[in-house]
């Protein structure tokens, strides 16, 4: 399967190492993942997915690439990537590694991102039961 993946920065931090070792793998059982970045994004990771780095300091719908799945993680990749989505360049699912509207000052924006598509992919056991969210089955 071909995914892409709207990151702004992996500079060191949970989240981002989170989002390496998820790239790193699927790329390691064969699918075809790029990163998308923009130009000023930062890396500390080794990566073994594609990079592709923008030109220019925001992600825009242009810069995706056709794929089967667009993986968004942060709320302000969400609207790109669903417009990228809408666009045809694959099914967007809204991955939550964390609960964001807890420990954002923007919680009233980030909250709703969890909406923007049908397809949300939750780790977190707690975040499951605290937000009554049952996993959806993902067919893609």
């Amino acid at each position: 399967m071909r995914f892409t993946f709207p990151i702004l920065t992996l500079c060191h931090g949970g989240a981002q190492r989170m989002l390496v070792e998820l790239t790193n793998g699927l790329t390691a059982l064969g699918h075809q993942v790029v990163i998308l970045i923009p130009l000023e994004g930062d890396i500390s990771y080794e990566i073994h997915s594609t990079l592709l780095r923008t030109d220019h300091t925001v992600l825009r719908e242009t810069d995706f690439p056709a794929s089967d799945v667009i993986v968004s993680n942060f709320y302000t990749t969400v609207p790109v990537a669903e417009a990228a989505s809408k666009n045809g360049k694959g099914i967007h699912v809204r991955l939550s590694l964390c609960y964001e509207p807890l420990f954002l000052p923007e919680n009233h924006v980030s909250f709703p991102s969890y909406h923007t598509t049908g397809k949300l992919i939750v780790l977190s056991q707690w975040q499951k039961v605290a937000d009554h969210v049952s996993p959806p089955s993902i067919d893609l």
